[in-house]
């Protein structure tokens, strides 16, 4: 029972074996041919460093732009001491919370934005 079982796995075994060895020499024989043009087009296409780059540099430009830029004023809105409680009936003479809005504006001085626009169109060029 044991040497049909032993030449069953075996047969199974050099079946499947005889099976992978047919399927790689179709694929081998298979081979698609491209032009010297086309591998280049591929290369171009694909290669993961010149698509990095490409990104690097619309980054640099979007940079520059922005380095250009007058930066926009920031307000802020701050409310404290703010509970659900303090919209009940029962807290209706309760204090109400401190608001404080606030405005910022940033101010360049000593020609900070002439470097920084310098300083973007260097990356860039790099």
């Amino acid at each position: 029972m044991k040497i049909f079982n032993f030449k069953a796995l075996m047969s199974l075994f050099l079946t499947l074996w005889t099976m992978a060895l047919q399927a790689q020499t179709t694929t081998v024989g298979t081979g698609v041919a491209i032009t010297e043009q086309q591998a280049i087009a591929l290369f171009y296409q694909r290669n993961l460093s010149l698509i990095a780059a490409n990104f690097n540099i619309d980054d640099a430009q979007a940079q520059q732009i922005i380095a250009a830029a007058i930066p926009n004023p920031v307000f802020s809105f701050t409310i404290s001491s703010l509970s659900p409680a303090m919209f009940r009936q029962q807290y209706s003479s309760a204090p109400l919370p401190a608001v404080s809005p606030q405005i910022q504006q940033l101010i360049e001085t000593a020609g900070k934005r002439r470097l920084r626009i310098e300083s973007s169109e260097l990356a860039t060029e790099a």
